[in-house]
Order: C-alpha cells, then sequence, then structure tokens
C-alpha cells in the first residue's frame, strides 16, 4: 500500500482542511517542532484505514479537534495496482452519523463499499495488515519500536507475512495441494481401470502369434 493524498479536518491539530499531496514523494521525512502536527498525520492516516488512533482501537473521538465537532480525513492510496479512497468522518455526538466509505478510483465496475465492517474488510484485504500488525510494522509508535521484535513467534510471523503478502503465497500453496489431491484421486482411479487391461497389448498379441505359429509347425511335423 502506498499513500498518495491525505485530507484532514477537525482531527487534532487540523482544525481547518488540511490536504497533503503524496503523489510523487519517495523517501521523506515528517519534521517539525512539538506540537506542530506530526503525529496528527500518523493518527490520521491510521484513523483513515482502521477507524481507530495509534493506542485505542476503540473509541475515535478523542482525537476531534478542540473546538471542532466533527472530524473528517480522506486518504487515496494505491494497491494491488488500483487507486483507491476512503473517507471517514466522526462526529462528537451521533449527528451528522459517521461516515465509512471506500472507492476503487480506476475501477469504475467495483461499487463503492459502505459500513463499518465492509470498509474494514476491504481494507485489511488491500493492505494485508490488520490493525495490530499495522502498528507494528508500519507506524511503530513512540515506546513501542520494540515491540515487532518482541512479538511472540506466532505474532511476529503473522506480521511478516502481512508486510510481505505472504498469505497470497499460502493461499496458492493451499489450491495447489487441493488441485493435487483431486487429481491424486483421480489418478488412483484410472491406475485401477488400467489395471484390468494388458501393459502392452500389441506385443503380448505379436507374442501370442508367435507361439501359433509355432504350435502349427510343431503340429505339422
Amino acid at each position: 500500500m502506498r499513500p498518495l493524498k491525505l485530507s484532514l479536518e477537525g482531527i487534532r491539530s487540523y482544525r481547518s482542511r488540511v490536504e497533503i499531496d503524496l503523489t510523487d514523494d519517495g523517501l521523506m521525512a515528517i519534521v517539525g517542532d512539538t506540537g506542530s502536527g506530526k503525529s496528527s498525520i500518523l493518527e490520521g492516516l491510521t484513523y483513515a484505514l482502521y477507524n481507530a488512533s495509534t493506542w485505542s482501537g476503540k473509541d475515535v473521538r478523542e482525537l476531534i479537534a478542540d473546538g471542532a465537532t466533527v472530524m473528517s480525513v480522506e486518504l487515496e492510496f494505491e494497491a494491488d495496482g488500483e487507486r483507491h479512497r476512503v473517507h471517514r468522518a466522526t462526529s462528537r455526538s451521533n449527528y451528522p452519523p459517521a461516515v465509512h466509505r471506500i472507492k476503487c478510483l480506476t475501477n469504475a465496475s467495483r461499487p463503492e463499499i459502505d459500513g463499518v465492517e465492509g470498509v474494514k474488510n476491504e481494507v485489511h484485504r488491500l493492505v494485508g495488515l490488520s490493525y495490530d500488525a499495522f502498528l507494528s510494522a508500519v507506524i511503530l509508535p513512540q515506546g513501542k519500536f520494540q515491540s515487532l521484535l518482541q512479538a511472540k513467534r506466532g505474532d511476529r510471523v503473522d506480521i511478516l507475512k502481512g508486510i510481505f503478502r505472504l498469505d497470497v503465497v499460502e493461499t496458492a500453496r493451499g489450491e495447489a495441494q487441493n488441485a493435487l489431491s483431486r487429481m491424486d484421486v483421480a489418478l488412483n482411479a484410472r491406475a485401477v481401470e488400467r489395471a484390468r487391461f494388458l501393459d502392452d497389448p500389441e506385443g503380448t498379441a505379436r507374442a501370442r502369434e508367435m507361439d501359433a505359429r509355432a504350435a502349427a509347425t510343431r503340429e505339422k511335423e
């Protein structure tokens, strides 16, 4: 997943709308004084993808900027060769209602997905990382830089599988094994059926013909 554009409004340090264009950027760094909004960018990225903050996967209203009633974040990113846009918005109260939408911008045949669970599943599919894996492998919040190294073996393996998209390889291997199993069943059935016949019918026929000629010769003699 490669972030391309990030729009922030009403979230932490960004009360007014701010747009960050990363389309043409390669290696980059976020620098600035304390309180200038560096971590707010990372919070916006986490909120857009996972409807969460870097410290909580539950209530995101703590991210709403002082004096604001609604926060809104839009993220355009590239994944699987396509460009996508995810939009989320949350209010301090239940009005206006929360927004959770994701849309593929480069393939009009793919419908827009709406709703918390639908967007969550689509982001997970596209990014290849769960919320916890994203924090450990991508964000690495301050004070948790050792979380990946200190994670349990099983958790670390799952994180690395997500980073390198090895789940795709595992899926392909599973499908290949299933195909092989089906083929083995078919081959065994053919082998049983084939066992009813001679290994070399033509050769056997020639040998029997020669035996018959020899027997006829001996009979005449």
